[in-house]
Formats: structure tokens, C-alpha cells, sequence
């Protein structure tokens, strides 16, 4: 973890070779949003800060956090927002039980469609994690519907389930390119 946000933003190279929204990320955390504030008051560029508001910005659903890549290089990271994920989980919460008593296979299309949503937008380099968590957290929303159904639906077990998650919630995968591949992809030199 970098001293402070700020320095590291300072430190990290301008280029053309960057993409445009690493630069505006820059510097929108360096001039730092007017909402934004520490506890010993507003944050400013010149001053070091360790407030939450200097090490992460959240933007599009995503939460950018300044890291470092296997080279050492300064990078943005970019990672689903927690919140974005935990109001759609509640909401495919109170979808599913309202769909409890519907066919298995109208669920699971559902479903699928629900899920591919969700990873077509946040499937980009570095969110591998945030995905399974969303996948694993759905599966068990479900389950617990399907436990819910009725006295034979408590004999549902992970065995039983596993077979309906094979068919209706693939493994998510990454499946945009890094920003630097589409920035020279869309403006070759």
C-alpha cells in the first residue's frame, strides 16, 4: 500500500500510451471532489492525507483504487463496488422469492440472463474475484429458495444443486481487454 494516493498519482507517468480514463481518474482524485472530506476537513492536493477518500473513488459501479502491476508499475485497479453488488444481491433476493413457486427451468433462464447481465459489464481485467463472490453468493440465494419450496425441496443438497448451476450459472470469466489493449486497438499509431 502506497504512502499516500496522491503521491503515487503524482509519481505515475503521463504518456499518451495511457488510456484517457486513467488520466481523468488522476486527475480527478488530485484536484479531489468537493463532496469528498476527512476528518480534518476538506482534502487537498497539497497536503498528505490518509483519508478513505484519497485511496479509492468509485465510479460506473466500479471502485478504482491506485495499485501496482507484477512489473511494479503504477496502474488503476478497478473492482466492483461493494454496494452495487450487495443492492443487486438484494434485489435478485426478493426476485427469486417471488418466482419460488414457478418451473425450475423458467427460474434457471432467468437466471442465466440475470447472470450473463451482470458479467457482460463487470467482467474486466482484475475483477475475477468480485465475480465468483456474485456467483457464489447467487448460488446460495437460490438454493435457499429451492430449500424453501416446499418439504421435498429441503432435501435439495449441494450434490442435487451442483447440477442445476452447471447448466444455468456458468463460471464467470474475464471477458473485456485490459484498457491499454482497446486504447491502442481504437487509436493506432
Amino acid at each position: 500500500h502506497p504512502a499516500s494516493t496522491r503521491q503515487s498519482l503524482d509519481a505515475a507517468p503521463t504518456s499518451p500510451h495511457l488510456p484517457r480514463i486513467f488520466t481523468e481518474i488522476r486527475k480527478a482524485v488530485i484536484q479531489n471532489d468537493p463532496g469528498r472530506s476527512c476528518s480534518s476537513g476538506p482534502c487537498s492536493s497539497s497536503v498528505q492525507c490518509s483519508c478513505p477518500a484519497a485511496s479509492d473513488h468509485a465510479d460506473l459501479g466500479f471502485t478504482h483504487i491506485s495499485g501496482k502491476t507484477r512489473k511494479g508499475d503504477f496502474t488503476i485497479r478497478r473492482i466492483s463496488s461493494i454496494k452495487k453488488l450487495r443492492n443487486k444481491l438484494r434485489l435478485l433476493k426478493d426476485s427469486l422469492n417471488r418466482k419460488m413457486h414457478l418451473d425450475l427451468t423458467q427460474v434457471g433462464s432467468w437466471t442465466l440472463s440475470v447472470f450473463r447481465g451482470w458479467c457482460n459489464y463487470h467482467a474486466i481485467p482484475g475483477n475475477s474475484e468480485r465475480l465468483q463472490q456474485f456467483r457464489t453468493a447467487f448460488q446460495e440465494l437460490w438454493l435457499c429458495v429451492l430449500r424453501r419450496r416446499s418439504q421435498r425441496g429441503r432435501r435439495m443438497t449441494w450434490p442435487k444443486f451442483s447440477s442445476l448451476i452447471k447448466s444455468w450459472l456458468p463460471t464467470p470469466r474475464i471477458m473485456h481487454s485490459y484498457p491499454e489493449v482497446r486504447f491502442d486497438r481504437l487509436h493506432p499509431r
